[in-house]
């Protein structure tokens, strides 16, 4: 999902596995070229949250949904991030940490579906990324 190739390009690409054919094929590409994104699974879509483009951290996401080969983009997070972690809990994606041009973070947002926004929740103690 994303992330660079040998000349450092950012990509935008996807690859599937295929269990049945036991190989990986191209599926539909992201809309923005990402690097370092976090990636999760909520109500079988697959997110793809921040990550850096060329120059900067990102706070756009998106999802891909299997069934249409199509990626939409959602809401955008309050921060930029690239390298956070993402965990899905109770129908809620959160975004926790990573890091943007300023440092790393702290903060945490939660994403819900319906209404289709983000939500920022309480600091970590301490700023982290790339977990």
């Amino acid at each position: 999902i994303g992330g660079q190739d040998v000349f450092r390009k950012r990509l935008k690409s996807v690859e599937a596995f295929d269990i049945n054919t036991k190989k990986w094929k191209l599926v539909k590409s992201m809309n923005t070229r990402r690097t370092s994104p976090a990636i999760g699974v909520l109500n079988n879509y697959l997110y793809a949250v921040g990550g850096s483009d060329d120059h900067h951290s990102l706070n756009s996401c998106e999802y891909y949904d299997p069934g249409n080969d199509t990626w939409t983009l959602i809401a955008t997070m309050s921060y930029c991030r690239r390298m956070c972690g993402v965990g899905v809990i109770d129908g809620i994606l959160y975004a926790i940490g990573g890091e943007n041009n300023s440092g790393s973070l702290k903060s945490v947002e939660a994403y819900t579906r319906c209404p289709g926004g983000w939500t920022t929740m309480a600091d970590m103690n301490n700023p982290r990324y790339a977990f």
